[in-house]
């Protein structure tokens, strides 16, 4: 058997097939992720909105800005993101391309 250190699979290629991991992954996919997508995209009732995506849209272009949006908060929207890559590569997660962001 050969050893290998200091080598990095790539993330694709890792799959956790385990009881214990595969109850909070699903957790994570099916309840955590897409309550995150509707807060990001001030979807969720009785909060209070962070215009995150609809800022990302501002600085693309997509949308105008007006006078009630807040600051932009590139860091709340980026770590709101930050599950989607390696929840989304799962082969149990269903797609999130193409959805609508309002």
């Amino acid at each position: 058997m050969r050893l290998v250190t200091n080598e990095f699979a790539p993330l694709s290629s890792v799959k956790i097939h385990d009881g214990f991991w595969s109850r909070y992954q699903d957790i994570a996919k099916d309840k955590i992720i897409p309550y995150q997508w509707r807060v990001l995209n001030d979807q969720v009732p009785n909060t209070e909105p962070s215009h995150a995506i609809a800022n990302f849209r501002i600085a693309a272009g997509l949308e105008e800005a007006n006078s009630t949006a807040t600051s932009f908060r590139t860091a709340t929207s980026r770590s709101g993101l930050r599950p989607w890559p390696t929840a989304s590569r799962s082969r149990r997660t269903k797609s999130w391309s193409g959805r609508r962001t309002g």
